[in-house]
């Protein structure tokens, strides 16, 4: 069954081989994430922010 699968098969007397066969077999994958743009809360807080600023600024000018 090993075989067929691609597996390995190990008796107790060649356990000792199976940390080796492990990590020769381990590789790094590296994966990107795309995120939106509009999916970042720092662009709710920049448009939070300039929206604040014009308010307060609205409001020292006396404007409406």
């Amino acid at each position: 069954m090993a075989n067929l699968t691609g597996g390995a098969f190990f008796r107790e007397e060649n356990l000792y081989n199976l940390p080796e066969t492990i990590a020769a077999k381990t590789e790094k994958v590296r994966s990107s994430l795309e995120v939106e743009l509009w999916a970042s809360p720092m662009y709710f807080l920049l448009l939070l922010g300039v929206v604040t600023a014009e308010w307060i600024l609205r409001k020292l000018s006396y404007l409406k």
